[in-house]
């Protein structure tokens, strides 16, 4: 039985990702989730809110956000997509290089070849390098930009994964998003 937090915080990320093809499974189909119910088989909101909670979105970890995806047939990185919008260079990500720390789980983040900061992939919060200046301080245009890019991918930064509201396109046979 879903509780009422757990549907408000479903239903508030069901929406967001809506423009981008979100998908849904019960475990044996494939549903699109839809305001529009004219495309077979696809689910409202409303049945994602269901108290059985059987029908489940379908969202890539944020540990995936350093990995190749599939994303509306293409593959690609989300972390390439999230440089551009962090725009640590002043130049949209272009001068912009990671690389994810497996030991530390965290992404570093390099401009001109000197580290500029880093990012938690806990938390997700990003720290500047000490002594440094950097452009690191994001304003609302970034943020924005960060979250599409997390819906565009069907990035689950809110843990539903974890709570057992979503399922991971990584354990799927069949992953809808290819």
């Amino acid at each position: 039985m879903l509780k009422e937090e757990e549907k408000e915080l479903l239903q508030i990320d069901a929406c967001s990702r809506l423009p981008y093809g979100l998908k849904a499974t019960d475990g044996h189909t494939m549903y699109n989730v839809s305001l529009n119910l004219n495309t077979k088989p696809s689910v409202s909101i409303e049945g994602l809110l269901m108290p059985d909670n059987e029908i489940k979105p379908i969202l890539y970890p944020l540990s995936s956000v350093t990995k190749e995806i599939f994303v509306k047939g293409e593959k690609l990185c989300p972390m390439n997509r999230l440089i551009e919008a962090f725009d640590f260079d002043g130049y949209m990500g272009l001068y912009t290089t990671w690389k994810y720390d497996e030991i530390r789980e965290c992404v570093e983040f390099f401009i001109w070849g000197g580290k500029v900061c880093e990012m938690s992939l806990h938390s997700f919060l990003i720290s500047p390098e000490e002594g440094k200046y950097n452009s690191t301080q994001m304003g609302i245009r970034q943020f924005t930009q960060v979250f599409n890019v997390f819906y565009q991918c069907h990035i689950d930064y809110r843990n539903l994964i974890g709570l057992g509201l979503a399922v991971s396109a990584l354990v799927l046979d069949n992953n809808p998003y290819k």
